[in-house]
């Protein structure tokens, strides 16, 4: 089986991957195909119809409507594989993070829960916005003598205080590509506001390191998780507040351990590579 799709047809795309593993999913300019095989379906209501005919033996153009509906006005249902739950249990995820708010968090985990029985996924990885950033200048900042400043070229141009003065020289940094946080919430310091934050790991010897990431990584490149489907890879994220428990929780969950970067208990990926560190083993903030 092979889909096209534009960025559009993600939650489509996602569904045809759960139901078939071995699907093919291929990016296209705009609009959306399935090949089955025999048949070739084309556009969105004869691509839902062989959807429905394969896996649940019913194609009626009422159920049509209902996933139509359900991509732009995604609702919170009972916790349940089927067509119409995973296109609303895809949107909602995608609002949440496009809005930085986790008012429907608990349908979310309950959805990855049942999915996760087939289909290895995580959706809390996504809840902050990690990308690869180079760090094009690095300055002092009048008034913080233990702070840089950093312009960053991630997917945009952000501005970053770091506390990295006291542990790494400029030269470590200027030039190179680390891991940042794009969608924090801005914070101000003496009237200086960083719009990010860089990934460090530290040792329990208090050793601190920048995440760096390999040069040929593009900038604005996100992560992915060894052995698991993304949910998305085309999207926008929110501003969100550090201080709310679940984005806080992303930061524990990111770890060293034998010089790799982990999240929980997966190796984390960019650029179909592993993420390493000098730091051994240690934390991240």
């Amino acid at each position: 089986m092979r889909l096209e799709f534009s960025s559009e047809f993600e939650d489509i795309a996602f569904v045809v991957k759960y139901f078939n593993r071995d699907a093919y999913l291929e990016r296209a300019d705009e609009g959306i195909r399935l090949f089955d095989g025999k048949d070739t379906h084309n556009g969105l209501d004869a691509v839902l119809k062989a959807l429905y005919t394969m896996h649940e033996q019913d194609s009626d153009e009422k159920r049509i409507r209902e996933a139509k509906r359900l991509r732009g006005c995604p609702e919170v249902r009972k916790i349940e594989i089927c067509i119409g739950t995973l296109i609303s249990f895809h949107n909602i995820y995608r609002m949440a993070i496009l809005q930085g708010s986790l008012k429907n968090k608990g349908f979310i985990d309950g959805m990855a829960e049942e999915i996760s029985k087939k289909m290895a996924i995580d959706v809390d990885i996504q809840l902050l916005d990690i990308q690869v950033g180079e760090i094009a200048s690095v300055d002092d900042v009048p008034g913080l003598d233990k702070l840089y400043a950093e312009e960053v070229n991630a997917k945009e141009k952000i501005h970053v205080l770091s506390g990295l003065k006291e542990h790494v020289r400029r030269e470590d940094l200027r030039g190179k590509k680390f891991l940042f946080v794009t969608n924090i919430k801005p914070i101000k310091f003496k009237g200086e506001t960083s719009e990010g934050m860089i990934l460090c790991a530290k040792d329990e010897n208090g050793r601190i390191e920048p995440i760096q990431v390999s040069y040929t990584a593009d900038n604005g490149a996100r992560l992915c998780l060894e052995n698991k489907e993304q949910i998305m890879s085309d999207f926008l994220s929110g501003k969100v507040d550090m201080k709310k428990s679940s984005y806080e929780n992303v930061i524990k969950s990111l770890r060293i351990v034998d010089h790799v970067l982990m999240f929980k208990d997966t190796k984390v990926l960019c650029n179909r590579e592993y993420i390493r560190t000098q730091v051994a083993n240690g934390s991240v903030s």
